[in-house]
């Protein structure tokens, strides 16, 4: 009797299967961040318009050096959590309540300090209720169970939450923001429009999912989690660190005049770079799952990324510096017209960011976040150092130059760890 081998039709099922989480993931991904991060987008240009630049860059300020202290909160579990729920979705309770509790409690801890520290600062009053505003974001976000979701690849979900925060945030700030005068309100308002969104979306979780959330204060398994993510921790402090580095030496060497003429079309090309971070984080879970049991997936599936990643960040870039003198007068004003010159270097962030992005995920996927860590801590000090050099001399134009500097070195330090410890893993597995 003829013995048939099926090993080329399972595989072939397993491609499909692979393709379609993918395109299911992705679709539902392009809906919530079309949503969430057009609106928000739109909002940011009303802001910058209403707020005028000097507030504009204030309000800037205030979100950036909130990023700063997020990091204080998240403690690396988003990743790890979206990776370790894709391993384990059977028990994914036993990772959800002891995780969303840990960040819970960091939110309330670090935005109890962060006012405190505030309030003993000599700065004016309108400074310190505008960051204690933005601070507010702490709290309200660490309620925000989006890598739940993702873990579990229930996309569709997301996007109600993004739709209920931006567009809370949306009308909230057209009724409640009228003039530069309403800079503490809009700070409000930003941090108060995810509560709503983050109560959606537990909401789905436990109508839908029938996944109760229940306060774990196990501080055992805190600790273990932490330890497991402190290298997530490690990597994404360092690349936010030198992500939003030059605003923050902007507002050391210059006003918040100069903050804010960076920040427009940083503010853009940022927009831009997280609507492509969608595609990898539709292939994160899969790519975290396929790499422990089928690596001829896990290969065909990161080429394919990086291939599209490539050339879409290309195509954006390029259409980009040629329509820069119209993108920023569009969207922002004349009042910005001195943006421009750093536009058109700031853009090509995005097919660095791009390739980048499908690079570092598959890094992720492959459990060697502490040789992502290190390539943003180099990059991070090149940061520094460029902008030490740069930003005092050419202003808004030396803070480009600095940020595309430390971007383009992660990215070679991230190539080399893929190409040397990817090849070796991948061959001792």
């Amino acid at each position: 009797m003829e013995v048939v081998d099926q090993t080329p039709i399972t595989k072939r099922i397993l491609t499909k299967s692979i393709a379609r989480r993918v395109a299911s993931n992705f679709g539902w991904s392009v809906v919530s961040v079309a949503i969430a991060r057009g609106v928000f987008f739109v909002t940011n240009i009303y802001l910058a318009r209403t707020l005028g630049v000097s507030n504009f860059g204030l309000f800037a300020l205030a979100q950036t050096i909130t990023y700063y202290f997020w990091l204080a909160v998240d403690l690396g579990t988003n990743m790890y959590g979206i990776r370790e729920i894709a391993r384990n979705k059977e028990n994914a309770e036993e990772i959800i309540n002891p995780l969303l509790t840990l960040r819970i409690t960091a939110g309330f801890v670090v935005f109890s300090i962060c006012t405190l520290f505030l309030f003993l600062l000599d700065i004016s009053i309108m400074k310190r209720l505008t960051f204690v505003g933005c601070s507010l974001y702490l709290i309200t976000y660490a309620f925000y169970s989006e890598w739940i979701l993702k873990g579990l690849e229930k996309f569709k979900y997301i996007a109600f939450g993004s739709f209920v925060s931006s567009l809370t945030f949306l009308i909230c700030t057209i009724y409640f923001v009228k003039g530069n005068d309403d800079l503490i309100t809009a700070s409000f308002i930003w941090s108060l429009s995810y509560f709503l969104g983050s109560i959606s979306l537990l909401y789905f979780l436990y109508k839908r999912l029938s996944i109760k959330y229940t306060p774990s204060f196990n501080f055992k398994i805190w600790f273990s989690h932490i330890k497991e993510s402190i290298y997530f921790t490690i990597s994404g402090s360092l690349m936010v660190f030198y992500q939003y580095l030059p605003i923050l030496m902007l507002s050391i060497f210059f006003t918040s005049y100069e903050v804010g003429l960076f920040s427009a079309p940083y503010r853009t090309t940022n927009s831009i770079c997280n609507l492509g971070f969608l595609l990898p984080m539709a292939f994160y879970p899969i790519l975290s799952d396929s790499y422990l049991n089928d690596l001829s997936a896990f290969s065909k599936a990161n080429k394919l990324l990086f291939k599209i990643m490539f050339v879409i960040g290309f195509c954006i870039s390029l259409s980009g510096i040629i329509y820069s003198s119209d993108i920023i007068t569009f969207l922002f004003g004349h009042e910005y017209m001195e943006s421009i010159k750093a536009f058109k270097l700031l853009i090509w962030l995005v097919l660095i960011i791009f390739v980048r992005y499908s690079i570092g995920i598959a890094i992720l996927s492959m459990g060697l976040q502490r040789w992502q860590a290190l390539s943003s801590g180099i990059a991070l000090g090149s940061n520094i150092i460029l902008g030490l050099l740069l930003i005092p001399k050419y202003s808004i134009e030396g803070a480009t130059i600095s940020l595309l500097g430390a971007e383009g070195i992660s990215l070679g330090m991230l190539i080399f760890i893929f190409v040397i410890k990817g090849r070796y893993r991948t061959n001792k597995k």
